[in-house]
């Protein structure tokens, strides 16, 4: 599966140029085949970026201009469920009608970005009705819903807002059957959306986000840490495989190294997962860069090794 960001002004080769599907009537696409994916939010039309992005089974994209630039392969669009911003609206239309109300404070990593309230109705009916309408129009197979994880950063896991999401995603899922849908960082979501949902990603797998530190432990310094890890495992294998959602794990290597990059992917796929490493950067700037080709020479990362 794939997910591409594309911005204007792009001009891919004809060779990735797909006609247009009506996404509400089209069939929902199965994951079942997917061994790696990646994540990337720059521009794909630059010199060799649509081809290494069609490596991948699954691509997870920030934003399509046009349907007739889509790559060939399934497409995951992005689509944030607790965040708005000024920056975002540079390329999310849909954002310009967000209502002052539905706010309920300023992001304090994100300057410029505020914190949705998700308990709103309000909120929830402009995401279905306008937000995933406006991004699905512009292409893709299905939607990673993002910023769910600020229920644990930042609201400390207040009750209200779990049961809001959860009663959220299933809303997302009843209105819109035939859409893949990928959750990042779901939290203690997932014991209550593993039905609603294909696949769930963890980041920070084996990596700090920020500084790069390992873990001796698979999201040893996440919330949680290596206990609430194990409960999801546990919980994940409970779940008949041919119904299990799947987990994608996501990991940043500072220089692309091939040996700490191995670490993660090994982990990942020790345990029935699907990995995959993004360059180090800042915040506010991350997935915007292609992995260095050299990783796909480390085993477990690609079905079928580079040549």
């Amino acid at each position: 599966m794939t997910i591409i960001l594309l911005l204007n002004g792009c001009t891919p080769s004809n060779e990735f140029m797909r006609p247009k599907q009506d996404w509400f009537s089209m069939e929902k696409h199965d994951l079942q085949a997917v061994q790696n994916y990646i994540q990337y939010y720059g521009p794909c039309c630059q010199p060799g970026i649509t081809d290494s992005l069609d490596l991948y089974d699954l691509n997870i994209i920030g934003w399509m201009d046009k349907w007739e630039y889509m790559p060939a392969k399934i497409s995951l669009q992005y689509i944030a469920v607790m965040e708005a911003s000024e920056a975002h609206r540079t390329y999310h239309a849909w954002l310009k009608d967000v209502d002052s109300t539905w706010r309920l404070f300023n992001n304090p990593y994100f300057s410029g970005t505020w914190i949705m309230n998700v308990a709103d109705t309000n909120w929830q009916n402009f995401v279905l009705n306008v937000g995933i309408t406006w991004t699905m129009s512009r292409g893709g197979e299905g939607l990673l819903l993002d910023t769910f994880g600020d229920i644990e950063l930042l609201l400390g896991n207040w009750n209200k807002y779990l049961v809001a999401s959860v009663d959220f995603i299933k809303k997302i899922r009843q209105r819109y059957p035939n859409l893949i849908l990928v959750v990042n960082e779901p939290g203690q979501l997932i014991y209550y959306i593993a039905d609603d949902v294909d696949g769930i990603i963890l980041e920070q797998f084996m990596f700090d986000l920020n500084g790069g530190q390992q873990f001796v432990t698979p999201r040893q310094g996440c919330g949680g840490g290596t206990q609430e890890f194990n409960k999801l495992v546990n919980f994940w294998q409970t779940i008949p495989a041919e119904k299990r959602f799947k987990i994608f794990t996501m990991d940043m290597v500072a220089g692309d190294n091939p040996v700490l990059a191995k670490i993660s992917i090994d982990q990942a796929t020790l345990l029935g997962f699907i990995p995959t490493i993004t360059p180090m950067s800042g915040l506010g700037n991350r997935y915007q860069k292609i992995p260095s080709p050299i990783l796909r020479q480390v085993p477990n990362y690609f079905p079928i090794q580079a040549q």
